[in-house]
């Protein structure tokens, strides 16, 4: 019998972090009231679960197998995401969003030059997918975490910049009509 690819071991990484991260994510949305954010982390753990069960099927395809071992870590943040905690801090814990995008370890996933067609299609979804899911957590993380006084006077700077651009513009428009 031949061997399993070597991305063998990458398909039952993804499937198995996939099926966590749905876990986590469904406790999180459970228990926020930020009904953007609920929008958001239901979203997320959807792909999450549809990913992992698209890689576990293709790993089995492969002749692998997926094996669920225990982790405390895991229970730990699922118990955390299920709190009453704040969503600020639970961005803080759960995700690691102080690297930026060049830190991205799913950028070296085609290394292997051995990933078949399909194995490398369905990698690509996984990775356009979950750089989408990231930047709408980012998203979020961002409106919750700012100070809402900052949000306060740059909207109303924003809006004092654009009557007074609008201001100006009636003033031409009106020196153009009396000019006529």
């Amino acid at each position: 019998m031949t061997p399993p690819p070597a991305c063998t071991a990458l398909l039952e990484t993804i499937a198995l972090g996939e099926t966590r991260a749905a876990g986590v994510l469904d406790a999180w949305a459970s228990s926020t009231r930020n009904a953007a954010l609920r929008e958001t982390l239901a979203l997320v753990a959807r792909r999450a679960r549809t990913q992992s069960a698209v890689m576990a099927q293709r790993l089995h395809e492969l002749g692998g197998a997926c094996r669920a071992d225990a982790s405390a870590l895991f229970e730990a943040d699922l118990a955390f995401a299920a709190s009453g905690a704040d969503d600020a801090d639970k961005f803080s814990r759960l995700f690691d969003f102080e690297h930026p995008a060049s830190d991205d370890a799913r950028s070296t996933f085609f290394d292997d030059t051995s990933i078949d067609p399909l194995t490398g299609e369905l990698l690509g979804r996984y990775i356009a997918e979950s750089r989408d899911s990231e930047r709408r957590l980012r998203a979020c993380q961002e409106a919750i975490c700012r100070p809402p006084e900052d949000n306060e006077e740059a909207s109303l700077a924003s809006l004092v910049d654009r009557l007074d651009r609008l201001n100006e513009t009636l003033r031409e428009l009106k020196s153009l009509r009396s000019g006529e």
